[in-house]
């Protein structure tokens, strides 16, 4: 009937090319087999005519491999994450790996339950993302990820353990690159708007104190702000700001806590960078099309994807390859037009 898609079965390929099921399958899987060449390239061309898909399911079944990675975020809403998701997907596609991407909301809780649901359907390794309470419960998280029986990779948010594979920025080096840019460019009033309850919220603070210290400028104890990295949370964090004028410049640890700031400081009839100066950190795609093109760090996304998926593949497809690698990836300062370079601190 038109318009109704029949699918053909490894059996009808098999009978249309006079082999048998198991010849056709391990012809289709591209397993090891004394199967001349013409026969090899006759089965295929046959499957592609009819659009034959395989059954990965049973496949993996009777390999003990699904192709499948289980990708774990703790905000899919968050652009950064997005992206870094986005590149991961691209890169594993490469290799014939499909990605499953969950989101825990930032929920040990959730994020339990889906290492378990991923399990369950059979993925051959996950890369985590983990949520804050786990990174910061190292121990608990540890016994988990041990438990799984599979390859894990940890990317971004890591733990003191070098028997995982992990990926990650050098937070606290683009914590003082972005206060160095700042001092550089004469400001001596410098405010920091990060999240304390996170391990690259924090190492992006001691960046800031690490190039404050070595400029021997003070840090007031209103300078520090703590936010998490959300656009509402920022804004919130610079009413004070905003309001003394006690600042020439904010180091934002993210650029969505960056966008609240710009927010706040419209609202109170402050340009940027005219009366405050400002650095965010993602140098995420949106801060090229706000108000004004947001100066970033940049963590390399792109960069950060393709260790990850390549060293998660190589761990999985080459058994030389044991010993875990811990590898963090140099943040760059992206100079765009929100900063201004100052004479006198105001």
């Amino acid at each position: 009937m038109k318009g109704v898609f029949m699918k053909i079965r490894l059996k009808d390929i098999a009978q249309m090319a006079h082999v048998s099921e198991t010849t056709a399958s391990l012809v289709l899987n591209d397993a090891p087999s004394r199967i001349s060449e013409a026969k090899r390239q006759e089965i295929k061309k046959i499957a592609k005519a009819h659009g034959y898909v395989p059954n990965f399911a049973a496949r993996g079944l009777a390999m003990k491999k699904t192709n499948t990675i289980g990708l774990i975020l703790p905000d899919i809403t968050n652009p950064y994450f997005a992206a870094l998701a986005k590149k991961i997907d691209d890169e594993l596609r490469k290799y014939d790996y499909l990605t499953i991407v969950v989101n825990t909301d930032d929920k040990a809780e959730s994020e339990r339950d889906l290492i378990q649901l991923l399990l369950n359907r059979g993925a051959d390794a996950l890369i985590v993302i983990a949520s804050n309470e786990s990174s910061e419960n190292s121990e608990a998280f540890d016994k988990l990820l041990t438990a799984t029986g599979i390859p894990v990779l940890l990317l971004d948010r890591t733990i003191a353990n070098p028997a995982y594979n992990q990926v990650s920025a050098d937070d606290e080096l683009g914590g003082f690159l972005a206060t160095k840019h700042l001092i550089e460019n004469g400001h001596r009033k410098i405010a920091c708007i990060t999240s304390m309850k996170t391990a690259n919220g924090r190492e992006r603070l001691a960046g800031y104190r690490r190039a404050m210290q070595e400029a021997d400028l003070p840090i007031a104890a209103d300078w520090e702000i703590d936010a998490a990295f959300k656009f509402e949370e920022g804004y919130t964090a610079a009413a004070p700001l905003v309001e003394n004028k006690a600042v020439t410049a904010v180091f934002a640890a993210s650029d969505l806590i960056a966008y609240g700031v710009i927010k706040q400081a419209q609202e109170a009839h402050l340009q940027i960078p005219e009366d405050l100066s400002l650095i965010g950190y993602d140098n995420l795609a949106f801060s090229k099309i706000v108000s004004i093109s947001l100066t970033s760090i940049d963590q390399n996304i792109d960069l950060l994807g393709e260790t990850a998926a390549d060293l998660l593949v190589k761990r999985l497809t080459d058994k030389r390859a044991s010993k875990a690698k811990q590898i963090k990836i140099k943040p760059v300062l992206i100079k765009n037009q929100s900063v201004k370079q100052i004479t006198t601190s105001k």
